[in-house]
């Protein structure tokens, strides 16, 4: 018995949905404040330490998350070809493909990602818990990627020894200090500011 084009279309749906957490979650974890993350973590927030964890090995957390999206990108697009086989034939194929990739674009892709960059703390701590159900579920194949992938990059001379651990420079500091108006009060942040000049001020300034 075939199945209706109506279970086809859901399945589309569905599909898609898959495809904009995948979309999100991968920005929403890159896009994260590592130094209030590690603050969180330090306060043993359940959800700070799982998303640390993710953050700590890269190469997985985006591992699982192009293969979901890529799985799922393709498998709506297979659903939408026999959809517009079924309803339009040759013709309904091109129609379909082309309303499936602006969906995908706007849907699946800018909206999410636009969406997680300016919210990913609340974006990573949503969705931490669904991802590792998936990562689970996608553990062989994204196990197979992530040894192939580690295994180029060490041809090509790139080891994943040379991450260090984020720091932050003397101005990126100040920059920070410039930049909490709204956060301390004005006499405070004017204090720390003259604080980090102390170690450029001359004697006679002093």
């Amino acid at each position: 018995m075939s199945l209706s084009v109506g279970f086809w279309l859901i399945l589309v749906l569905l599909l898609i949905l898959f495809s904009a957490f995948f979309a999100a979650t991968e920005i929403g974890m890159m896009s994260l404040n590592r130094y209030r993350l590690r603050h969180l973590v330090k306060s043993n927030n359940r959800q700070a330490i799982l998303v640390q964890e993710q953050l700590n090995h890269p190469e997985r957390l985006l591992s699982s998350v192009l293969i979901g999206n890529t799985l799922a990108n393709i498998l709506a697009s297979m659903a939408m070809t026999f959809v517009g086989q079924k309803l339009y034939r040759e013709a309904g194929v091109a129609i379909a493909e082309i309303f499936l990739t602006i969906v995908i674009l706007v849907f699946a892709e800018m909206a999410p990602k636009t969406w997680a960059a300016l919210h990913p703390e609340k974006v990573a701590f949503r969705f931490i818990y669904p991802l590792r159900i998936l990562q689970f579920l996608l553990k062989p194949l994204s196990f197979m990627t992530t040894y192939l992938s580690q295994h180029f990059l060490n041809f090509m001379g790139v080891s994943s020894a040379e991450m260090g651990p984020d720091k932050i420079s003397f101005d990126e500091l100040r920059a920070v200090m410039n930049e909490t108006e709204g956060l301390l009060p004005k006499e405070h942040q004017s204090m720390l500011v003259r604080l980090l000049d102390l170690e450029r001020a001359q004697v006679e300034d002093v």
